[in-house]
């Protein structure tokens, strides 16, 4: 989205303690122009306990995925049961 990591740290050990840990921030330098919507459903993925990170149904309706996609595009990258 940026070219930017939001785990980044001074070292490559802090980045690596940063990712572990779920430890991100959307630093400015990187991310001034992503969009609120774009950082929240990223926010939503990086969760350590999966029970509470967003489920693929969530992600299709999260008003950024909304905003990038119509319903027919969706329907050639989803499987449905």
């Amino acid at each position: 989205m940026s070219g930017g990591s939001p785990f980044l740290g001074e070292t490559r050990e802090e980045t690596f303690v940063n990712i572990s840990a779920v430890n991100y921030h959307f630093s400015e330098r990187y991310f001034e122009h992503v969009s609120p919507y774009a950082k929240d459903f990223i926010g939503r993925l990086f969760v350590r306990d999966q029970r509470k990170r967003a489920t693929v149904d969530e992600c299709l309706r999260h008003p950024w995925t909304r905003g990038l996609f119509s319903q027919e595009d969706f329907k050639q990258f989803v499987v449905y049961d």
